[in-house]
């Protein structure tokens, strides 16, 4: 892999909420008074980190945090710039949405270097709206906006799960229970992995507020306030749904024991009755000597007759006993 495959877009911001876009040239030539950089990297090319270790400013802890395979949610200062790394899901063919693609930041001030595994939708959507003059114009707006867009981004998802449960509930009562258990221990597991790594990253969100950094002003701290909380009511919603689907499983398995539970009932009342018959029928099916109406002609008709009457007068104390109606 090349070096210009490491880099899926830079832009100088120019403060008023356009950018530039840059190759790597202008990104080596770059300083603090052209403007805010952003660089976003694809770092599954070794290339990205190669970059980032050499970079004046940044070095190989920062390299290590950005493009290590395993990330948890969480922000951090570090080198005198923050590190952040926050999931979204991406709204393009890849990893499912309970996996939760990362974005890896580490910014200050002057500039922002991000990093991907998966192409971001809301790293893509503040770039268009950097195209349309639109967008964040201090590095502190660009952190902003993207916790915002990445966000956004887990809605979607579940809306999906809540729709899919209120298709399972609407059909529960009618359903065979194979048709909604794996639909129910799916939704289940996506929730699960969903608030696995939305916890983490509302308290990273939660931390931003308390760092340090005087480039980080009220404005991006009420706005990152307002992150945070949505990120909560993405957790309210994730465990309502995960709540809803372990109800339905619940019923699911309390209509199966009832199923099995009168399946064993019908099959325990059938051995009762017939269990007095099979004992005459064999008894009398004996072949010796002294069987009652064995040289009768009217012998199988007598034994039917009493087997009738035995099956009747079982059926008569069962009802007695409240065992069968």
């Amino acid at each position: 892999m090349s070096e210009d495959d490491a880099l899926a877009h830079a832009h100088i911001l120019d403060g008023r909420g356009g950018a530039k876009e840059v190759g790597w040239t202008e990104i080596a030539a770059w300083t603090p008074e052209q403007g805010v950089l952003w660089v976003h990297l694809d770092i599954e090319n070794p290339a990205s980190r190669a970059w980032i270790e050499r970079e004046p400013g940044l070095g190989e802890m920062i390299a290590e945090a950005v493009t290590e395979s395993e990330t948890r949610p969480r922000s951090v200062a570090m080198k005198d710039g923050l590190l952040v790394i926050l999931r979204g899901i991406t709204h393009i063919p890849g990893p499912e949405p309970s996996q939760m693609v990362s974005l890896r930041m580490w910014l200050n001030e002057a500039r922002v270097v991000s990093g991907r595994r998966w192409r971001l939708t809301s790293a893509d959507t503040v770039r268009r709206a950097l195209e349309r003059n639109d967008g964040p114009r201090t590095s502190a707006e660009l952190l902003v906006a993207l916790a915002e867009h990445l966000t956004d981004s887990i809605a979607p998802a579940i809306d999906e799960l809540e729709d899919m449960l209120d298709v399972v509930e609407m059909y529960l009562p009618e359903a065979k229970d194979t048709e909604l258990a794996n639909d129910l221990a799916g939704a289940r597991r996506q929730a699960i992995q969903m608030r696995r790594h939305m916890g983490p990253q509302r308290d990273a969100i939660a931390h931003l507020l308390i760092e340090r950094a005087p480039w980080l002003g009220e404005s991006e701290r009420t706005q990152l306030r307002e992150v945070r909380d949505q990120m909560s009511r993405h957790l309210e919603d994730l465990d309502a749904t995960r709540e809803r689907a372990q109800i339905a499983q619940d019923q699911l398995a309390s209509r199966s024991r009832q199923q099995l539970q009168r399946t064993m009932y019908i099959l325990a009342v059938v051995t009762a009755l017939f269990m007095p018959l099979t004992f005459i029928t064999g008894l009398l099916g004996m072949n010796v000597g002294g069987i009652p109406g064995g040289q009768s002609p009217f012998g199988f008709v007598g034994v039917l007759a009493a087997t009738v009457v035995v099956f009747l007068v079982l059926i008569w104390v069962f009802r007695r006993m409240n065992l069968i109606r």
